[in-house]
Protein backbone atom coordinates (compact mmCIF):
# COMPACT_ATOMS: atom_id res chain seq x y z
CA UNK A 1 0.00 0.00 0.00
CA UNK A 2 2.87 2.33 0.56
CA UNK A 3 3.81 2.76 -3.23
CA UNK A 4 -0.03 3.80 -3.53
CA UNK A 5 0.64 6.84 -2.21
CA UNK A 6 2.31 8.48 -4.87
CA UNK A 7 0.25 7.73 -7.23
CA UNK A 8 -2.57 8.83 -5.18
CA UNK A 9 -1.06 12.24 -4.44
CA UNK A 10 -0.57 12.57 -8.28
CA UNK A 11 -3.91 11.28 -9.57
CA UNK A 12 -5.58 14.15 -6.85
CA UNK A 13 -2.74 16.96 -8.47
CA UNK A 14 -4.56 15.99 -12.14
CA UNK A 15 -7.62 16.21 -10.46
CA UNK A 16 -7.31 19.82 -9.55
CA UNK A 17 -6.02 20.75 -12.74
CA UNK A 18 -8.78 19.12 -14.76
CA UNK A 19 -11.04 21.27 -12.00
CA UNK A 20 -9.47 24.09 -13.08
CA UNK A 21 -9.42 24.41 -16.86
CA UNK A 22 -13.06 23.45 -16.61
CA UNK A 23 -14.29 25.65 -14.70
CA UNK A 24 -12.03 28.23 -17.36
CA UNK A 25 -13.99 26.32 -19.99
CA UNK A 26 -17.03 27.04 -18.23
CA UNK A 27 -16.47 30.63 -18.42
CA UNK A 28 -15.15 30.93 -21.81
CA UNK A 29 -18.12 29.37 -22.96
CA UNK A 30 -20.71 31.69 -21.22
CA UNK A 31 -19.05 34.84 -22.30
CA UNK A 32 -19.31 32.75 -26.37
CA UNK A 33 -22.81 32.45 -25.68
CA UNK A 34 -23.48 35.74 -24.04
CA UNK A 35 -22.24 37.47 -27.24
CA UNK A 36 -24.05 34.92 -29.96
CA UNK A 37 -27.17 35.58 -28.46
CA UNK A 38 -26.44 39.59 -27.84
CA UNK A 39 -27.04 39.83 -23.89
CA UNK A 40 -25.82 42.51 -22.24
CA UNK A 41 -24.92 41.16 -18.92
CA UNK A 42 -28.08 40.90 -17.32
CA UNK A 43 -29.79 37.87 -16.40
CA UNK A 44 -33.17 37.70 -18.00
CA UNK A 45 -36.00 35.19 -16.78
CA UNK A 46 -37.67 35.33 -19.99
CA UNK A 47 -40.86 36.32 -18.91
CA UNK A 48 -42.56 39.22 -20.30
CA UNK A 49 -43.09 42.39 -17.45
CA UNK A 50 -45.96 41.91 -15.78
CA UNK A 51 -48.65 45.24 -16.24
CA UNK A 52 -48.86 47.47 -13.43
CA UNK A 53 -52.11 49.25 -12.80
CA UNK A 54 -52.74 52.13 -10.41
CA UNK A 55 -54.32 52.09 -7.32
CA UNK A 56 -57.23 54.05 -8.73
CA UNK A 57 -57.60 51.66 -11.83
CA UNK A 58 -57.58 48.33 -9.54
CA UNK A 59 -60.27 50.21 -7.04
CA UNK A 60 -62.45 50.83 -9.93
CA UNK A 61 -61.79 47.29 -11.86
CA UNK A 62 -63.25 45.42 -8.07
CA UNK A 63 -66.17 47.44 -7.96
CA UNK A 64 -67.03 46.75 -11.90
CA UNK A 65 -66.55 42.96 -10.58
CA UNK A 66 -68.85 43.83 -7.75
CA UNK A 67 -71.33 45.38 -9.60
CA UNK A 68 -70.85 42.21 -12.29
CA UNK A 69 -71.57 39.68 -9.73
CA UNK A 70 -74.47 41.47 -7.66
CA UNK A 71 -76.17 41.66 -11.06
CA UNK A 72 -76.12 37.91 -11.44
CA UNK A 73 -77.08 37.14 -8.34
CA UNK A 74 -80.14 39.32 -9.34
CA UNK A 75 -80.67 37.60 -12.02
CA UNK A 76 -80.73 34.23 -10.68
CA UNK A 77 -83.15 35.32 -8.07
CA UNK A 78 -85.43 36.40 -10.14
CA UNK A 79 -87.85 33.90 -11.77
CA UNK A 80 -88.51 33.44 -15.16
CA UNK A 81 -91.70 34.68 -16.78
CA UNK A 82 -93.98 31.63 -17.97
CA UNK A 83 -95.33 32.09 -21.32
CA UNK A 84 -99.39 30.96 -21.73
CA UNK A 85 -98.21 27.73 -23.31
CA UNK A 86 -95.65 26.93 -20.31
CA UNK A 87 -99.11 27.99 -17.73
CA UNK A 88 -101.55 26.02 -19.99
CA UNK A 89 -99.06 22.81 -20.03
CA UNK A 90 -98.08 22.67 -16.29
CA UNK A 91 -102.49 22.86 -15.77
Amino acid sequence: MANLTPIIKTLRQEQADLKRQLKHVGKVLGNLLSLATGATGSKKSGRKPTRKFSAKTRKRMAEARRLYWANKKKAAKKPKKQTAKAVEAAS
